[in-house]
């Protein structure tokens, strides 16, 4: 029979130190954020429940709007520079989130107990200083900005870049999904760089610009 080992920690007095750097809604309940330090924390919403002793009729602003308590649930360290950038992603057909740090190094978390499913082994973005993150419709595939003139895109189940978009002359400060398509199987993505420019491709079998 296999040991099962369930690590924990104890937090002395107080927990550390969360600076957010960034920061992602996972439905229907739940917030990923990323830290300065490196850390990823699962937060959970949920309705602020009323003790007895508290008034129990609603007043006219407030008896739509139910109070809401989030609290952290996990803490998951995997990454050694900010997080720069969360992107909600499947992994083996399971809901996951994925992370990038300015040093370019990728996790892969499980969304629901933090379990670390995947990490690049180096720092595979390391060139790029990733900055920005979309997925593709598949959620398997992300489209990778940063401090570099290309785009990249990232097969996070094998961990490897399948294509790298060329077109700006300055830095890309952001990707974003479009609802745009030039068929039915090829999503497109919106990119900007710093010196003003926005272009938007076609992110299929081959790259195209348009």
């Amino acid at each position: 029979m296999a040991n099962l080992i369930l690590p924990f920690t104890i937090w002395s007095g107080a927990a550390p130190k969360h600076p957010i750097s960034s920061i992602l809604l996972v439905p229907p309940l739940s917030i990923i954020t990323g830290s300065q330090g490196g850390h990823v924390c699962l937060w959970s919403i949920s309705e602020r429940s009323h003790s007895r002793s508290e008034n129990t009729t609603p007043s006219a602003s407030t008896e739509h709007h139910a109070p809401l308590h989030v609290r952290p649930r996990l803490v998951m360290a995997g990454h050694q520079a900010t997080v720069t950038a969360l992107a909600s992603v499947l992994y083996d057909l399971n809901e996951a989130v994925v992370s990038v740090c300015s040093a370019g190094t990728v996790c892969v978390w499980d969304a629901s107990d933090g379990l670390c499913l995947a990490a690049s082994s180096s720092r595979l973005l390391e060139e790029y200083s990733p900055t920005s993150i979309t997925a593709l419709p598949d959620r398997r595939h992300i489209v990778v900005a940063g401090n570099h003139t290309d785009v990249v895109v990232l097969d996070i189940w094998k961990m490897s870049i399948t294509s790298i978009i060329r077109g700006h002359n300055d830095w890309v400060s952001g990707v974003f999904p479009c609802s745009l398509r030039v068929s039915d199987e090829d999503p497109v993505v919106l990119s900007l760089s710093a010196d003003g420019v926005l272009r938007f491709w076609s992110v299929g079998i081959g790259v195209q610009s348009f």
